[in-house]
């Protein structure tokens, strides 16, 4: 016996070895196929503790036990794992109903700690499928990386790239209505937004409005400077953060609705689109956001002989069930999951929904009818149009971001001066680099460094940021580097990014007046920045100034201009009149930075006095 395992464990040892050399040559595909059958066993396991065998004795009193099967070959996907059920073999008294109970579903998904729903083949063969994960889809992918359509609608917006890498883009005219749901910290005010950003930099105020209700008091007050002023509305028509608040903007929804639904009921048209049509009148669209609802409809203040809640829920219905032809649209978002919450009037309007991660598989049950949003990671979403689920990668946009492109609508309209959406995205590229490169590394802009960092790392390509340093240093805005030596942010353009708007967008548009830049001399303005990068081409690099770096961050971009002159570097006198354009900016800074000589002046000599002849 003990020479038999002295012989036997040399050939268990060798076989074991060969098998992880193969599993460790088989790549990727191997892993995954070895995973789908661990899944299988453990679902088998599962089906047998639950009860779904059956031992039988045979004649000779032989047992034999009779228990749930799969169909092989299993059926892998990029995301998903189908498993269909052998029909044939069922033990006795195990129906398919059994199978697809909530219970045995849940019991499942407790198992295998991933998500899992009952489908069926199109030979009507029951399937169990377990979601992967997704290990295709990127971890983050940012709103850079996002290319919407020239042609794309009005309201269309970026939801994301598919497991295949393909954009996903968002309707809100096709949506009718949307509902956003899932636990805290999943991505929901991201997507948020990731939409209005998009839907203030693709319209004007001439053809959108916004109206923003923002429990949380914190997110959409940032759109507060797209108000605009009493005599020129903004894109931004209303922002309310308070249950009375918000109350109030509901009613004065509903209010537009009904007086468009008379006007368009006295012209006999059925839709601003036919109105547009029929008669030339143009209505503007408006987009109504909710953000955590759920708080607004279960707020039990009293107003008159109605709670705050139950105003909020009357009126939303009314606003989705009339809407919808006036051109209202209306985006709801919530983090408690709940069937108070989700009631019968969000069921029966608001068909297109979006769920980010879900503890349970009945939260996730409640928002797309599937257990497909369980314990999904961040950024994930389902997104459910018409009855069919697709799974997604949100676009990830940076605070910072955010407030820049707030502060460039404000400043100077959705296309921000420039006409041509490549020299737009240009831009917003090259601001972000700029802006990195002083915050994180005083003023170096190296490829290594900047492609690294979050918010950056997967927006462009090496390629891409290669063409935009180059372009930056051809014209001046980067100082040219060397073989160990990295670009550097000229000392103009130190911790202000936003001067590339100016500097790109000085030309006069022809063909739309209303394009050209706002600019006291447009044409001089160019020469100006280039005549300051000359005289700093040898200056020294200094610290961001802490005023400029605020007010930058803070979006404050009418202050900008005189940001960076301090009370150390400048002291106004009190005959002295402020700074109002970009020239006067650029007159103190060279006289501030004009080199100094060292040591005591040197008197001037005096002048030789000369005799004239009479």
């Amino acid at each position: 016996m003990q020479i038999r395992r002295v012989l036997v464990w040399p050939v268990v040892w060798l076989l074991k070895a060969i098998r992880t050399q193969i599993r460790a040559s088989d790549g990727e595909a191997g892993k995954r196929r070895r995973r789908a059958h661990q899944i299988a066993n453990a679902m088998q396991a599962e089906f047998t503790r639950l009860g779904f065998s059956k031992t039988i004795v045979g004649k000779k009193g032989r047992t034999r036990r009779m228990r749930v099967r799969f169909d092989y070959p299993l059926l892998l996907t990029t995301d998903e794992l189908w498993l269909p059920i052998k029909h044939t073999s069922l033990p006795t008294g195990v129906r398919p109903d059994d199978l697809r109970a909530e219970e045995t579903v849940q019991s499942l998904e407790d198992c295998l700690n991933a998500g899992v729903r009952v489908d069926a083949l199109p030979t009507s063969t029951l399937c169990f499928v377990v979601r992967l994960g997704g290990s295709t889809f990127p971890a983050k992918f940012s709103l850079n990386s996002f290319e919407t359509p020239t042609d794309a609608p009005a309201l269309a917006f970026p939801l994301g790239v598919d497991a295949n890498g393909g954009q996903v883009i968002g309707d809100l005219v096709d949506f009718k209505h949307l509902l956003i749901a899932g636990a805290t910290g999943g991505g929901k005010t991201t997507l948020y937004h990731s939409m209005i950003t998009t839907l203030i930099s693709r319209n004007s105020a001439d053809t959108l409005e916004l109206w923003l209700i923002d429990m949380k008091r914190t997110e959409f007050a940032l759109y507060r400077p797209l108000m605009g002023k009493r005599d020129e509305p903004g894109i931004v028509r209303h922002v309310a953060v308070d249950p009375e608040e918000a109350v109030e903007l509901l009613g004065r929804a509903y209010k537009e609705i009904v007086q468009r639904n008379q006007h368009m009921e006295r012209l006999g048209v059925t839709s601003i689109t036919d109105l547009e049509q029929s008669t030339g009148q143009r209505m503007k669209r408006i987009v109504l956001i909710v953000d955590e609802f759920a708080i607004l409809t279960t707020d039990t203040t009293r107003i008159g002989k109605q709670t705050v809640g139950k105003w909020s829920k009357l009126l939303m219905t009314r606003i989705a069930s009339l809407g919808r032809s006036s051109g209202v649209s209306i985006c709801i978002a919530t983090q408690m999951v709940k069937k108070e919450v989700i009631d019968g009037m969000i069921s029966a309007n608001f068909e297109n929904r979006i769920a980010f991660s879900c503890a349970t598989w009945r939260e996730s049950n409640l928002i797309v009818q599937s257990s497909e949003a369980v314990g999904m990671l961040d950024g994930r979403a389902i997104v459910r149009v018409e009855g069919k689920t697709q799974e997604v990668q949100t676009c990830y946009v940076s605070p910072g971001q955010v407030k820049l492109e707030i502060a460039r609508v404000a400043e100077f309209g959705p296309d921000g001066g420039l006409g041509d959406e490549d020299t737009r995205r240009f831009v917003r590229n090259a601001k972000l680099l700029l802006d990195a490169a002083c915050r994180q590394f005083a003023g170096d802009f190296a490829r290594a460094k900047l492609m690294t960092l979050d918010g950056i790392r997967g927006t462009m390509t090496y390629d891409a940021f290669d063409e935009i340093a180059r372009k930056l240093e051809r014209d001046g805005i980067l100082e040219a580097g060397g073989p160990r030596k990295p670009r550097r942010v000229a000392r103009a353009f130190f911790g202000r990014p936003n001067l590339l708007d100016q500097f790109y967008g000085i030309l006069e548009d022809v063909a739309n007046p209303s394009r050209t830049h706002r600019v006291t001399e447009p044409k001089s303005l160019r020469d100006d920045i280039l005549d300051i990068r000359d005289e700093h081409q040898d200056a020294e690099n200094g610290v961001i100034e802490a005023e400029a770096v605020t007010r930058y961050a803070t979006g404050d971009l009418t202050a900008h201009a005189n940001a960076d002159i301090g009370d150390e570097d400048f002291d106004a006198d009190e005959g002295d009149e402020p700074i109002t354009n970009l020239g006067q900016l650029f007159e103190v800074l060279a006289e501030r930075d004009a080199p100094k000589t060292k040591g005591k002046p040197k008197k001037p000599k005096k002048a030789e006095s000369v005799e004239v002849a009479a």
